[in-house]
């Protein structure tokens, strides 16, 4: 794992990914989370397609906008848009590490790559702290359009409210505890009046009360899944223990889920008033129903 240090750790207690974040290629980002078995975008996807089935169903409309909060390299518009999946994305990249690939000939042979799917009319907004991440799936089609900053510490600025306009979706897979409920409070604001759907994976060791809090402020109904789902695996044993203490704190039983070596994430969706008692899908449902 020579792309990070696996004992070294952010305040988070989470072990530290910057430097292969903020590159101008995904090709070390990818490197370094199939070594740790990433898995939560998958995990995710057929909740995030049910959810994209439901709203165009209530709208009438097949194209919807999705915003990706921590988007990175556009793995969920990659999922999502062009339907791959994770290993296909993994390989894709091992090849074109072993080719040596720059990024415009990189960017190319993605786009021909995504150019022989059938894309789904879903327009993506990617939303990260990391420019050229942001860039790299922008111009390689990954993603429709890009929201650049850190809305913890700054506002929206016009282009950026214009970017987000519209949404019907808001997701995310693991970028809470990074982002907390200031940034998705910015995002409602900016969509205002409306009121996207929103479903967030949530890391265990992370609580979402206060994004809870502040969406039934904002007229939202949060339910939270019944089944947790992989996120990744610890990249060491240190990283293991701070996931393991934050449980504890937070008095949460980790046994064959962190305890095994495994992060893992929960569904919560937060739904507008309005649609609170709609029926959703059958399978959306049964996210919500103990085994």
């Amino acid at each position: 794992m020579a792309d990070i240090n696996p004992t070294a750790l952010d305040k988070t207690g989470k072990v530290v990914l910057d430097q292969v974040y903020d590159k101008d290629t995904p090709l070390s980002f990818y490197k370094a989370v199939a070594q740790l078995d990433y898995a939560v975008p998958q995990g995710a996807k057929p909740v995030f397609l049910s959810l994209i089935e439901f709203l165009q169903q209530q709208t009438g409309r097949e194209e919807l906008k999705v915003i990706d909060l921590g988007s990175s390299y556009g793995v969920n518009g990659a999922l999502l848009k062009y339907n791959l999946s994770l290993n296909e994305i993994f390989s894709h990249y091992r090849k074109a590490r072993q080719d040596g690939l720059g990024r415009t000939a990189l960017m190319q042979r993605d786009r021909d790559w995504i150019s022989l799917r059938d894309a789904r009319e879903l327009e993506v907004v990617g939303v990260d702290v990391s420019g050229p991440a942001l860039s790299y799936a922008l111009d390689a089609q990954l993603i429709d359009a890009k929201v650049e900053g850190n809305f913890e510490e700054q506002d929206l600025s016009f282009k950026q409210i214009a970017a987000v306009a519209g949404a019907d979706l808001v997701i995310s897979t693991g970028c809470i505890g990074y982002v907390t409920a200031k940034t998705i409070a910015a995002v409602l604001e900016a969509v205002a009046p409306r009121q996207p759907l929103m479903a967030h994976y949530v890391l265990r060791t992370f609580s979402f009360e206060d994004v809870a809090a502040m969406a039934a402020a904002r007229g939202y109904v949060t339910r939270k899944g019944a089944r947790p789902i992989r996120q990744r695996r610890f990249a060491s044993s240190e990283e293991q223990e701070q996931a393991l203490a934050r449980l504890a704190a937070l008095g949460i039983e980790a046994a064959g889920m962190e305890a095994s070596g495994w992060y893992y994430a929960d569904l919560y969706l937060s739904l507008p008033a309005s649609m609170a008692d709609l029926p959703l899908t059958p399978f959306i449902e049964k996210q919500f129903q103990a085994d």
